[in-house]
């Protein structure tokens, strides 16, 4: 299996975009997810949870750089159940869009969602005796 990305560049491409976000590329959701992640458990009286984090960051990384290239980017299958795949259509297109324009606009500009959500926590966390 593989080559994939000749054959579904739009698919390839979002796969792509997903999984660098999954493993915290800059200007990516799953940037500012990894990065307050770390800043918390950094920050916390257990900062040694910090260990366990970067190593899963790590293996992420390297799982989802793997299974893209092998998948995608790889050299193409010679089976021939894969010789005719083909790329998204119609509807697919919009939710591909959607997901990539989501991904990296919450990278980008973080505050659109974490605004809301400090408006929530933030009274809750005070209650609770969390923040001073």
């Amino acid at each position: 299996m593989g080559g994939f990305g000749q054959m579904m560049p739009g698919i390839a491409t979002a796969f792509t975009i997903a999984g660098l976000s999954s493993l915290g590329l800059p200007a990516t959701a799953g940037f500012v997810a990894e990065f307050l992640t770390f800043l918390g458990a950094w920050q916390s009286p257990f900062s040694w949870w910090l260990f366990p984090g970067v190593i899963g960051a790590f293996l992420t990384s390297v799982y989802v750089l793997r299974v893209a290239k092998q998948i995608f980017w790889g050299p193409k299958s010679s089976d021939p159940h894969f010789r005719h795949l083909p790329d998204a259509q119609g509807p697919e297109w919009a939710a591909l869009i959607i997901l990539v324009f989501t991904l990296v606009l919450f990278g980008v500009a973080p505050g659109i969602a974490l605004g809301p959500v400090d408006t929530a926590t933030v009274p809750l966390l005070l209650r609770l005796g969390v923040l001073q």
